[in-house]
């Protein structure tokens, strides 16, 4: 099935677009961003597919050790469990855990905020809002849901510039050209 987001209202949109083509039976939504998928190791997918399986967050997410830009980061417990969520500071260039575009939600999460911003954009005439799914993470995590995250072993290149890109075709041609 295929959902197609044609109002570019971020990413966490295009996830709420694609609710109506999720199977009614569906308890559980994996979602992998499309810039990301080339760096993705299914050993460690398949990994965190069983982590989320015995841990039952109600949100899991792949992270990766990461300096560039000002991003989001998430600091985790011995056991997997996101305990906070901060900005990176300015300067600072030590490494950080860092959202890769991979996630697994609750199909229960996704309704109850589906509703949440219905209400809100009934009485908001700025419907057209672009929505992140870091800010959807956030905003549960301040509600006290349960994520936890996976730390990704793999190299990961953000890809949304054209140096990023030239970069993340390089790493893609050197892995064909090992395997």
């Amino acid at each position: 099935k295929f959902a197609e987001h044609k109002d570019f209202t971020g990413n966490m949109g295009a996830v709420l677009d694609a609710m109506s083509s999720i199977d009614s039976n569906a308890t559980e939504v994996l979602i992998i961003q499309g810039d990301d998928c080339v760096f993705l190791d299914e050993k460690e997918l398949r990994k965190m597919l069983e982590e989320y399986e015995m841990l039952q967050p109600d949100i899991s997410i792949m992270l990766t050790k990461h300096t560039d830009r000002n991003r989001t980061r998430f600091i985790l417990n011995d056991s997997k469990k996101v305990v906070e969520i901060r900005k990176r500071e300015e300067g600072d260039d030590t490494l950080g855990l860092f959202v890769n575009g991979v996630f697994i939600f609750s199909v229960q999460i996704i309704k109850e905020y589906l509703e949440k911003i219905k209400d809100k954009n009934e009485d908001n005439a700025d419907k057209e809002k672009e929505v992140g799914i870091i800010d959807f993470i956030v905003e549960e995590f301040k509600d006290g849901r349960s994520i936890f995250g996976f730390e990704s072993k793999q190299p990961w290149i953000e890809v949304n510039t054209n140096v990023q890109l030239k970069k993340a075709r390089d790493f893609v041609a050197r892995r064909k050209f090992m395997s």
